[in-house]
């Protein structure tokens, strides 16, 4: 099995997102800060911190954005995106 340095580590954490902008940050021993454009937009608890859970925070994230956007139609009145 090859043997990655941290930073390919992180880098294939983040699968098909990484080429997206998305990138993952280390700032200490305890915590991982997913980062979309310099922007932070999820940290994690590196216990717990999974490729599925990373790879899902993305998705989310790129979701919310698509969805922020736009504006909606509630009860007769334009909600501007959220």
């Amino acid at each position: 099995m090859p043997q990655y340095t941290k930073a390919e580590h992180l880098k294939h954490a983040l699968g098909e997102y990484y080429e997206m902008g998305f990138r993952l940050e280390e700032p200490d021993d305890h915590f991982l800060t997913l980062k979309y454009n310099d922007k932070i937009v999820h940290t994690f608890d590196q216990l717990d911190a999974t490729y599925h859970r990373i790879r899902n925070a993305c998705q989310t994230y790129l979701t919310w954005r698509e969805y922020s956007d736009k504006d909606y139609l509630l009860d007769n009145r334009i909600i501007r995106g959220f």
